[in-house]
């Protein structure tokens, strides 16, 4: 008999013996080889749990070592050739690897030891949502792609195709949600909880996963809203508010010429363009100020349309503006867009040079044309509105011709809507809150963790040309992470010619007929705290100033302040606020060289 049958027997008959007297010395050793071979055995089962752990880690790795590559190839492929195709199913077998070498009970129990479990864990999670992509999220893109693709839109004969778009929008919108989850679950994790070896590839991912979120959400909001918008459902018209940012308000400028923009089944055309001298004024406001704007503003808003984009929420200053216009007797209107001399300049970076009366215009010399060289070369309000509207009419028309790239538009579009130099609104509330979401809303009361600082003209001129505004900002959070107060400076500067005298008698405005000393520059700055905020303190130039505090019906507290700057004279105000913790940072009035959109100050 071989030696290990002999202890096996032995083993048996200590287990299976009757012997009361051989019991307990036999007992004592026995149950000693009985925990020792336990033992061993258990570890046995680690050591091989441990192999296969770190078979399937390989196996992951060397999947997920292959299928990266392979996407950002695949990306830049599509960037590329949006019609190139992708070796979907091989990239589908790699993620899959990994997903599965990376579940189980074992991956499991694993995730759960202490000192390892986390990065196990991380492991598990990322394998899943690579997977989810590969199999949920790319496939509907894929085949949406028609529809997305930015030439898709490039216009035909005057006309979009709204097929293609109307086709993918079902198609976005299930890889949105599909990848939505991932994107929660991956951004779960703490990087810094992990190995280092892990917490890198985890960081990249999350990133990742957070780009493609942010670019299928606009997607997402493109596809569902440029069909209505655009007249897919019937035609829709639009009043254009094109706003001169030489005369300041809060959302921008004072609208300087007026048009209607008309969209049926995809033909766009710009029609009926007339002076803001045609519309108004009104003796009694009309309907739809609130009763907390009219104690910050007057009723000029709801009176002049020239002062309705006082108003720093665009859908309360465009629903008057709109309701102004239909007073007026000149037809009803489904929306409102606004567009700064700015933004054209933007649009102009797409078209190239174009023909204008009296000449060319191009995008390095348009803002100085728009918003100073005018009023020399034409002194008459009047033949200023028809200067105005006919560059309006030829940007519009070279940008919708269809010769001009559509994603150098889109581009153009985006950086205007991100300065709050493009702003669309719409009576359907369904369609507004989708404007929102892609961010051409201009709704300040949809961001109610923002501040505000807000610039009005005070001089009855068009001297804000020479306004220079620096902004700085600081977010102090508390301990708890439940507040945070932000201190901002805003620094103005007038760079109004020391010779007043050279400048047009219309760009001085009041300033020049005796209410303030010529080339002194007036401007209203009005203060708005986050919703259920409030405005702890505002200083000017280290002196702390005060002011009536007003609450503008959605919880946040305004103080407007009152600012006069002779030429080459500068002043800093730095505004102190508080409210709840969260992404809000500080809306702005775009100016002819700022954005209106400041740094986000985030806590927790």
């Amino acid at each position: 008999m071989r030696e290990d049958d002999t202890r096996e027997q032995d083993v048996l008959d200590d287990l299976l013996t009757d012997d009361d007297a051989a019991r307990p010395a036999r007992g004592r050793r026995t149950g000693r080889r009985i925990v020792g071979w336990s033992i061993a055995a258990l570890l046995v089962a680690v050591v091989a749990a441990a192999a296969l752990l770190a078979l399937d880690a390989l196996r992951a790795r060397d999947a997920l070592a292959e299928a990266v590559p392979l996407v950002q190839a695949a990306e830049q492929q599509l960037e590329a050739d949006p019609t190139a195709d992708v070796d979907l199913a091989h990239l589908q077998d790699l993620t899959t690897t990994a997903r599965t070498s990376t579940d189980g009970p074992l991956w499991w129990l694993a995730a759960r030891l202490p000192g390892l479990g986390a990065d196990v864990h991380a492991v598990s999670v990322s394998a899943d949502a690579v997977d989810v992509v590969t199999h949920d999220v790319l496939p509907p893109l894929l085949a949406a792609r028609d529809g997305v693709d930015l030439a898709a839109l490039r216009p035909v004969d005057g006309r979009v195709d709204l097929a293609p778009i109307q086709a993918a929008a079902p198609l976005v919108r299930e890889a949105s949600d599909a990848l939505a989850g991932v994107v929660a679950d991956v951004a779960a994790l703490d990087p810094a909880e992990l190995r280092g070896a892990v917490a890198g590839p985890v960081e990249s991912l999350q990133a990742g996963l957070a780009t493609l979120d942010e670019q299928l959400t606009s997607a997402r909001a493109v596809t569902t809203v440029l069909p209505p918008l655009l007249g897919a459902d019937g035609e829709q018209r639009y009043l254009v508010l094109f706003l001169t940012n030489s005369e300041l308000r809060s959302a921008g400028g004072i609208p300087g010429a007026l048009a209607v923009l008309t969209a049926d089944d995809g033909r766009v055309a710009l029609t009926d363009q007339v002076s803001t001298a045609d519309v108004g004024p009104f003796d009694d406001p009309v309907p739809g100020l609130a009763p907390e704007d009219a104690e910050i503003f007057g009723d000029r808003p709801a009176r002049y349309i020239q002062d309705t984009t006082m108003l720093p929420d665009f859908p309360s200053a465009a629903s008057l503006a709109a309701t102004m216009w239909e007073a007026s007797g000149r037809g009803a209107v489904d929306g409102v867009i606004s567009v700064d001399p700015v933004a054209l300049s933007y649009v102009l970076t797409s078209t190239g040079p174009v023909d204008v009366p009296g000449g060319r215009i191009d995008a390095d010399g348009a803002v100085d044309l728009l918003l100073s060289g005018a009023y020399a070369m034409f002194p008459e309000p009047a033949q200023q509105d028809e200067f105005f509207a006919g560059v309006s009419a030829a940007v519009f028309g070279s940008a919708l011709g269809g010769a001009v790239d559509p994603s150098l538009l889109a581009t153009a579009v985006e950086r205007a809507a991100q300065e709050h130099r493009i702003n669309v609104w719409s009576r359907d509330a369904d369609l507004q809150a989708d404007l929102v979401g892609l961010g051409v809303g201009g709704s300040l009361a949809a961001e109610p963790a923002a501040s505000g600082v807000f610039l009005n003209d005070g001089t009855g001129a068009k001297l804000d040309y020479y306004l220079d505004v620096e902004t700085t900002s600081v977010a102090a959070c508390a301990a708890d992470a439940d507040a945070v107060t932000l201190t901002r400076t805003v620094t103005l500067t007038s760079s109004v010619p020391a010779d007043v005298a050279q400048l047009p008698w219309y760009v001085l405005g009041s300033a020049g007929a005796g209410s303030l000393e010529p080339g002194v520059l007036r401007t209203n700055v009005a203060i708005y705290s986050p919703a259920g905020g409030s405005i702890d303190s505002i200083a000017r130039d280290g002196v702390v100033i005060g002011g009536d505090v007003h609450d503008d019906g959605a919880g946040r507290q305004v103080t407007v302040v009152t600012v006069e700057l002779a030429p080459g004279e500068s002043t800093t105000l730095t505004v102190t606020t508080s409210g709840a913790a969260g992404a809000g940072g500080t809306w702005m009035t775009p100016t002819a060289r700022h954005g209106g959109d400041a740094a986000v100050a985030t806590c927790g």
